[in-house]
């Protein structure tokens, strides 16, 4: 009968387990334009922790099936689990990139500058010139087309990285252009127009008419 009980118990947990953890994680991922399990390696490592811990303690209470021992095991786990909870939580409350379990991510180019709320921000900021540098459109005439888009739950690091090939006018027309608002770099190659606490450069390639337009902040 207590056995049973323990069980019970222990469902009750993981279910308000799964629950507090299922709440912010929609709540975060319905704010990303493309959401995706962060890449950064410790946010992975802290969300497989926080969704395994009820199957952890279910484990170790199974290993000592004595009545008396399971309750301990029980009211530990029960203990972590709300340390893990406020853990999880706080790392969201005190924009700690550590604990983002969640980001944005895409590499399709029909998603070109389709950007996440925070930084989408950046087209009224005159001191950020990403949607002066970056063309507004992919331009039709481009080929061998690449694009990649990331940025995490706060929009505090993002990077965009577009790249194609393009007709020698349409290239050196592009390069003009680049070369009037963005000053180049012989130590990078590159022409950068990085400010503040973000890079924003364009590589050109003359031999294969090649563009990398990037930023990173």
């Amino acid at each position: 009968m207590k056995s049973m009980k323990n069980r019970i118990i222990w469902l009750i947990i993981s279910l308000f387990w799964f629950v507090s953890i299922a709440i912010p994680l929609f709540f975060y991922a319905a704010q990303l334009e493309f959401p995706v399990i962060s890449h950064n390696s410790i946010s992975r490592t802290v969300l497989a922790f926080e969704l395994l811990l009820p199957l952890i303690c279910f484990i170790i209470a199974k290993l000592f099936d004595k009545d008396k021992i399971m309750k301990y095991i029980l009211s530990i786990c029960t203990v972590l689990s709300f340390i893990s909870i406020f853990v999880f939580t706080l790392g969201f409350a005190i924009d700690e990139p550590l604990f983002y379990p969640l980001a944005s991510y895409t590499d399709s180019p029909q998603n070109y500058l389709v950007l996440d709320e925070n930084l989408a921000l950046c087209e009224d900021d005159e001191t950020v010139p990403l949607f002066d540098v970056f063309p507004s459109e992919i331009p039709h005439e481009a080929q061998n087309i690449k694009y990649q888009y990331y940025c995490n739950t706060m929009g505090d690091v993002a990077e965009i990285n577009a790249e194609w090939n393009l007709s020698a006018t349409e290239y050196y027309n592009e390069k003009k252009r680049i070369s009037e608002i963005c000053s180049y770099s012989a130590e990078s190659g590159k022409y950068d127009c990085s400010t503040g606490d973000f890079s924003l450069s364009v590589e050109f390639d003359d031999q294969n008419c090649l563009i990398n337009y990037e930023y990173k902040q």
